[in-house]
């Protein structure tokens, strides 16, 4: 895809984490006051890729990208949300509580929340946008060129 001569690549990152990253923290934030809540089994799987490892891959995808080209930048490791909750669990000292909320009931919270919460000024614990984590997986590919991997992230999760 060519605008006003210009080459454009299109890069779609897997769940992004690192320093200031908001989403990640409010996670964080959950598990530390025990206010986490898992949501399905948590068997969906994310490949969460690390700040610095994705701007290093947006740069080579527009030195090596092909014009027109989608480029879906993951981490290194595929991992199920529960395997990432865990790991956050285990880092801050926490247990995940076990019973989890089925996936229609979670809809119909999320649905409410999202509608009740803001009318007091507040962020809902559970909305559309956070289930969305929960139930829909990111991408798990790496992009390559003539067979070669160029894109590799060196950090885990």
């Amino acid at each position: 895809m060519a605008l006003d001569g210009m080459n454009i690549v299109v890069v779609r990152p897997s769940w992004v984490y690192g320093p200031a990253d908001k989403r990640t923290f409010k996670l964080i934030q959950a598990i530390m006051r025990r206010r986490f809540i898992r949501v399905t089994r948590g068997e969906t799987a994310q490949t969460p890729v690390f700040i610095e490892d994705l701007i290093r891959g947006v740069l080579l995808c527009a030195e090596k990208g092909r014009g027109g080209e989608i480029y879906h930048l993951a981490g290194g490791e595929t991992l199920s949300v529960k395997a990432m909750v865990e790991t956050i669990a285990e880092s801050v000292d926490r247990r995940i509580p076990r019973p989890w909320l089925p996936k229609i009931p979670a809809h119909a919270a999320a649905w409410a929340a999202d509608k009740v919460f803001p009318l007091f000024g507040k962020e809902a614990p559970l909305s559309r946008e956070k289930l969305a984590f929960f139930l829909h997986p990111k991408p798990r590919l790496h992009p390559e060129i003539g067979g070669r991997a160029w894109f590799l992230p060196d950090s885990e999760f």
